[in-house]
């Protein structure tokens, strides 16, 4: 289980989460498939059903497969749209439009 500002890190990902009284922000850094995507969920898991907003930074994400995507739609799901997406490369801002998902996830500049 993840607690407020623990980091869990491993050859192709880490994902550290920091917390306040307002928001959380989840920043992940590496590529997000189906091996490390699990990592990514036990992190965004313990957000669902709380009542601050979740930021998802990305901007440090080289690669995001379909998992990666599932994990995300997930946490959008679980956290009631309180989940916002941060620092999104140009390759993930195409995925999204691509797979139709960004109109359905907020994005923050």
């Amino acid at each position: 289980m993840f607690n407020a500002d623990e980091a869990d890190t491993d050859e192709v990902l880490s994902v550290d989460r920091r917390s306040d009284e307002d928001q959380t922000v989840i920043s992940v850094r590496g590529e997000i498939d189906a091996s490390t995507a699990p990592r990514l969920r036990d992190a965004l898991q313990p957000l669902f059903g709380g009542t601050s907003r979740v930021v998802l930074d990305l901007q440090a994400v080289d690669f995001i497969d379909s998992s990666g995507l599932r994990v995300i739609l997930d946490a959008h799901k679980g956290c009631d749209g309180r989940l916002w997406l941060r620092g999104l490369s140009p390759a993930t801002e195409r995925l999204l439009d691509i797979t139709g998902l960004r109109r359905h996830l907020q994005v923050l500049n």
